[in-house]
């Protein structure tokens, strides 16, 4: 789940954007109250602009967490050896984001 702070929805311009139908409760290791969810919002990873379906949270402790949904979507390759991720392009040319 691709999750981010009420905080940095702000910032971003993104909460007139939010479906409050999805509200709830986030379980894990701690818990938050789930505002909301962005079903399409624009995500720049490098040159490129991904949209993504984003699901608010209250707490503002993590601003945003790309989640494993969408790394999946884009076929996202994470090397921890160069601290980097790469999302494929179907032209199999390839650009790597360090993090």
């Amino acid at each position: 789940m691709t999750i981010m702070s009420k905080s940095c929805a702000e910032r971003c311009n993104l909460l007139h954007l939010l479906d409050e139908r999805w509200q709830g409760i986030a379980k894990g290791v701690g818990q938050s109250r789930i505002l909301g969810r962005v079903h399409q919002a624009p995500v720049k990873v490098g040159d490129k602009h991904l949209p993504c379906a984003i699901t608010v949270l209250e707490q503002d402790d993590m601003e945003f967490l790309f989640g494993l949904d969408n790394l999946r979507r884009y076929q996202c390759n994470i090397d921890l050896q160069v601290r980097g991720s790469n999302p494929t392009q179907t032209t199999k040319r390839r650009k790597e984001k360090s993090f």
